[in-house]
């Protein structure tokens, strides 16, 4: 068995050459650019330019957060540290394992090690409204020549895993922190998004239905580096506390992502 001949890597693949990036799709006559606010005091001197490639699943791409002075000193705490990524083998038992599957190095830091390192997870609660107490360490991220992360979910999928702390990932920020010569974008396998790199921009997107349940839609991958190198900085934020930034709903919406659950 080989993941490189599963559906879902062939369109993974073709994402990622940009073959679908001229398709249309029926919610494109909503999506906007905007200079956003989002009502904030902070943000009012300094609207973030947001431009919208989802609404269902949310997803948004807010250009020029970071500085460049902001994003060379995180990555100059996080060289030291970094070692090989892995993936998880067993939520549960909480093992860990190296796979081909993803080939980079990962560091990870406490927001109160540095200034900038609070600043970024406090832009992100501005930007998006989401409540910022209950997240993950920051993962920095380095794909070096040919690194790359194949179709995934950032969701955990064993409840087991989630349920006694925090919650599940709510949400997903990932702050570009380099730009890329050629490839290293990220590509939504099933929504056939390819987000370019640009140095200092921020993607954020749902993992979770308003009902909470798991959203198959927002599979996604790394796609491989061919020219350059890629660095990234990672906030995965946990559902606790986020009943006013994404309601529950009292019905269930979760039917529409579960064709793509078993894709394959």
């Amino acid at each position: 068995f080989s993941l490189q001949k599963t559906n879902e890597y062939r369109l993974y693949e073709r994402v990622c050459r940009g073959e679908h990036e001229n398709t249309y799709s029926p919610q494109q006559k909503y999506l906007f650019c905007q200079y956003h606010t989002n009502g904030h005091p902070y943000l009012l001197l300094q609207p973030q330019k947001l431009e919208q490639l989802s609404l269902d699943p949310y997803v948004i791409y807010v250009h020029d957060v970071l500085t460049d002075i902001q994003m060379e000193a995180i990555k100059d705490i996080a060289k030291p540290r970094m070692t090989r990524s892995q993936v998880f083998k067993d939520t549960e038992k909480e093992v860990h394992e190296d796979t081909d599957f993803r080939i980079s190095k990962t560091a990870w830091l406490d927001y109160d090690e540095h200034g900038y390192l609070q600043s970024m997870r406090l832009r992100v609660g501005y930007i998006t409204g989401m409540q910022m107490r209950d997240v993950e360490l920051m993962q920095i991220v380095n794909y070096g020549l040919g690194g790359h992360y194949g179709p995934h979910f950032d969701f955990f999928t064993e409840p087991g895993w989630y349920l006694s702390e925090e919650g599940n990932r709510i949400a997903t920020s990932m702050f570009y922190l380099s730009d890329v010569d050629v490839g290293g974008g990220t590509a939504f396998t099933y929504l056939k998004i390819l987000v370019r790199p640009r140095k200092g921009s921020l993607l954020f997107w749902h993992n979770l239905h308003s009902s909470g349940d798991l959203d198959f839609r927002v599979n996604h991958g790394a796609c491989p580096v061919l020219k350059g190198s890629k660095w990234i900085a990672n906030i995965w934020i946990r559902e606790r506390d986020q009943f006013r930034a994404k309601p529950c709903h009292l019905t269930d919406n979760h039917e529409e992502s579960l064709k793509f659950k078993n894709f394959g």
